[in-house]
Protein backbone atom coordinates (compact mmCIF):
# COMPACT_ATOMS: atom_id res chain seq x y z
CA UNK A 1 0.00 0.00 0.00
CA UNK A 2 1.40 3.22 -0.93
CA UNK A 3 2.04 6.09 1.72
CA UNK A 4 -0.98 8.47 0.24
CA UNK A 5 -2.99 5.25 0.45
CA UNK A 6 -2.40 4.68 4.22
CA UNK A 7 -2.88 8.37 4.73
CA UNK A 8 -6.48 8.39 3.24
CA UNK A 9 -7.20 5.49 5.09
CA UNK A 10 -5.76 6.74 8.23
CA UNK A 11 -7.58 10.27 7.95
CA UNK A 12 -10.74 8.69 7.26
CA UNK A 13 -10.87 7.34 10.60
CA UNK A 14 -9.43 10.40 12.01
CA UNK A 15 -11.51 13.06 10.70
CA UNK A 16 -14.66 12.30 12.45
CA UNK A 17 -13.00 12.10 15.69
CA UNK A 18 -10.81 15.66 15.10
CA UNK A 19 -14.44 17.00 14.24
CA UNK A 20 -15.58 16.09 17.43
CA UNK A 21 -13.36 16.92 19.48
CA UNK A 22 -13.27 20.42 17.30
CA UNK A 23 -16.83 20.69 18.30
CA UNK A 24 -16.60 20.15 21.79
CA UNK A 25 -13.08 22.34 22.48
CA UNK A 26 -14.70 24.97 20.41
CA UNK A 27 -17.72 25.57 22.58
CA UNK A 28 -16.29 25.14 25.64
CA UNK A 29 -13.29 27.87 25.02
CA UNK A 30 -15.99 30.08 24.37
CA UNK A 31 -18.00 29.39 27.71
CA UNK A 32 -14.85 30.01 29.42
CA UNK A 33 -13.91 33.15 27.84
CA UNK A 34 -17.12 34.72 28.19
CA UNK A 35 -16.98 34.31 31.93
CA UNK A 36 -13.89 35.91 31.69
CA UNK A 37 -16.09 39.09 29.90
CA UNK A 38 -13.94 38.16 26.83
CA UNK A 39 -16.17 36.73 23.20
CA UNK A 40 -14.06 36.32 20.79
CA UNK A 41 -14.83 34.73 17.64
CA UNK A 42 -13.95 31.07 17.99
CA UNK A 43 -13.46 28.89 14.99
CA UNK A 44 -12.46 25.25 14.00
CA UNK A 45 -12.18 23.13 11.03
CA UNK A 46 -10.64 19.97 9.92
CA UNK A 47 -7.08 20.46 7.68
CA UNK A 48 -8.36 18.81 3.96
CA UNK A 49 -6.85 15.90 2.88
CA UNK A 50 -5.72 17.29 -0.39
CA UNK A 51 -3.98 19.76 2.24
CA UNK A 52 -2.36 16.98 4.34
CA UNK A 53 -0.73 15.33 1.40
CA UNK A 54 0.54 18.44 -0.10
CA UNK A 55 1.83 19.29 3.38
CA UNK A 56 3.43 16.18 4.39
CA UNK A 57 4.98 15.73 0.71
CA UNK A 58 6.42 19.03 1.14
CA UNK A 59 7.74 18.66 4.50
CA UNK A 60 9.27 15.32 3.34
CA UNK A 61 11.81 17.68 1.63
CA UNK A 62 13.06 19.34 4.16
CA UNK A 63 13.53 16.61 6.78
CA UNK A 64 11.70 13.42 8.20
CA UNK A 65 8.00 13.88 8.03
CA UNK A 66 4.70 11.38 8.58
CA UNK A 67 1.08 11.81 9.11
CA UNK A 68 1.66 11.68 12.85
CA UNK A 69 4.15 14.46 12.55
CA UNK A 70 1.13 17.00 11.45
CA UNK A 71 -0.27 18.77 14.40
CA UNK A 72 -2.81 20.77 12.94
CA UNK A 73 -5.31 18.01 11.53
CA UNK A 74 -7.96 20.29 13.56
CA UNK A 75 -7.36 24.25 13.60
CA UNK A 76 -9.18 26.46 16.38
CA UNK A 77 -8.35 29.97 15.87
CA UNK A 78 -9.52 32.87 18.84
CA UNK A 79 -9.92 35.85 17.23
CA UNK A 80 -9.63 38.24 19.83
CA UNK A 81 -10.80 42.56 19.68
CA UNK A 82 -8.32 44.10 21.68
CA UNK A 83 -4.73 42.86 21.90
CA UNK A 84 -4.86 42.86 25.99
CA UNK A 85 -7.41 39.93 25.50
CA UNK A 86 -4.40 37.54 23.72
CA UNK A 87 -2.59 37.10 27.24
CA UNK A 88 -5.65 35.79 28.95
CA UNK A 89 -6.43 33.46 25.98
CA UNK A 90 -2.65 32.20 26.76
CA UNK A 91 -3.58 31.95 30.45
CA UNK A 92 -6.63 29.78 29.59
CA UNK A 93 -4.55 27.64 26.79
CA UNK A 94 -2.19 26.77 29.65
CA UNK A 95 -4.39 26.09 32.27
CA UNK A 96 -6.93 23.74 30.19
CA UNK A 97 -4.87 21.55 28.05
CA UNK A 98 -1.49 19.94 27.64
CA UNK A 99 0.58 22.01 25.48
CA UNK A 100 3.11 20.72 23.64
CA UNK A 101 4.37 23.23 22.19
CA UNK A 102 3.92 27.23 21.37
CA UNK A 103 4.88 29.61 19.22
CA UNK A 104 4.44 33.44 19.67
CA UNK A 105 5.01 34.60 16.17
CA UNK A 106 5.57 38.16 16.78
CA UNK A 107 8.50 37.37 19.16
CA UNK A 108 10.75 36.07 16.52
CA UNK A 109 9.90 39.57 14.23
CA UNK A 110 12.60 41.72 14.56
CA UNK A 111 11.50 45.49 15.51
CA UNK A 112 11.78 46.87 12.03
CA UNK A 113 9.75 43.83 10.21
CA UNK A 114 6.27 43.47 9.95
CA UNK A 115 4.90 39.84 9.56
CA UNK A 116 2.26 37.26 10.65
CA UNK A 117 1.67 37.63 14.47
CA UNK A 118 -0.78 34.73 15.66
CA UNK A 119 0.28 32.75 18.91
CA UNK A 120 -0.14 28.87 17.59
CA UNK A 121 -0.18 26.08 20.38
CA UNK A 122 -0.10 22.45 19.42
CA UNK A 123 -2.05 21.26 22.25
CA UNK A 124 -4.22 17.77 23.76
CA UNK A 125 -6.79 17.72 25.74
CA UNK A 126 -5.67 17.09 29.64
CA UNK A 127 -6.36 13.40 30.84
CA UNK A 128 -8.72 13.53 33.66
CA UNK A 129 -10.30 16.47 32.74
CA UNK A 130 -14.51 15.98 32.96
CA UNK A 131 -15.56 18.90 31.54
CA UNK A 132 -14.54 16.83 27.86
CA UNK A 133 -15.73 14.18 29.09
CA UNK A 134 -17.34 12.75 25.81
CA UNK A 135 -14.08 13.26 24.38
CA UNK A 136 -11.52 11.48 27.32
CA UNK A 137 -10.74 8.86 24.81
CA UNK A 138 -9.29 11.19 22.04
CA UNK A 139 -6.38 12.71 25.16
CA UNK A 140 -3.39 11.84 22.80
CA UNK A 141 -5.07 13.73 19.58
CA UNK A 142 -2.70 16.87 19.20
CA UNK A 143 -4.66 19.98 17.95
CA UNK A 144 -3.82 23.50 17.48
CA UNK A 145 -4.98 26.45 18.42
CA UNK A 146 -4.32 29.81 16.94
CA UNK A 147 -4.58 33.04 18.60
CA UNK A 148 -4.43 36.30 17.21
CA UNK A 149 -6.52 40.01 17.30
CA UNK A 150 -8.81 40.91 13.97
CA UNK A 151 -6.09 43.27 12.94
CA UNK A 152 -3.35 40.45 12.89
CA UNK A 153 -6.15 38.07 11.40
CA UNK A 154 -7.35 40.79 8.54
CA UNK A 155 -3.75 40.45 7.75
CA UNK A 156 -3.09 36.93 7.99
CA UNK A 157 -6.16 36.37 5.52
CA UNK A 158 -4.81 38.59 2.89
CA UNK A 159 -1.58 37.33 2.70
CA UNK A 160 -2.47 33.76 2.73
CA UNK A 161 -4.72 34.73 0.07
CA UNK A 162 -2.09 36.54 -2.02
CA UNK A 163 1.41 34.41 -1.43
CA UNK A 164 0.81 31.66 1.42
CA UNK A 165 0.27 28.92 -0.99
CA UNK A 166 1.16 30.91 -4.41
CA UNK A 167 4.17 29.21 -5.72
CA UNK A 168 4.91 32.59 -7.39
CA UNK A 169 6.86 35.70 -6.13
CA UNK A 170 3.90 38.39 -5.31
CA UNK A 171 4.71 42.31 -7.22
CA UNK A 172 6.20 44.66 -5.30
CA UNK A 173 3.13 46.84 -5.37
CA UNK A 174 1.13 43.66 -3.72
CA UNK A 175 3.95 43.19 -1.23
CA UNK A 176 3.27 47.15 0.00
CA UNK A 177 -0.17 46.48 0.27
CA UNK A 178 -0.41 43.50 2.48
CA UNK A 179 2.23 45.24 4.42
CA UNK A 180 0.29 48.47 4.50
CA UNK A 181 -2.05 46.37 6.11
CA UNK A 182 -0.46 45.19 8.55
CA UNK A 183 0.87 48.38 9.86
Amino acid sequence: MSDIQQIVNQWAIDEPIYEKIGGKVAKILKEQLLEKEIMPEVTYRTKELLSIIKKIKKKQLEKPYNYQSLKDKLGLRVICTFESELEIVDDLIKSNFNVRNIEYKKIDLDFDKLNYQSNHYDVSIHGGDTIYDTTKKYNDYIFEIQVRTQNQHAWSVAAHKLSYKNDKGLPNELKRKLYRLLA
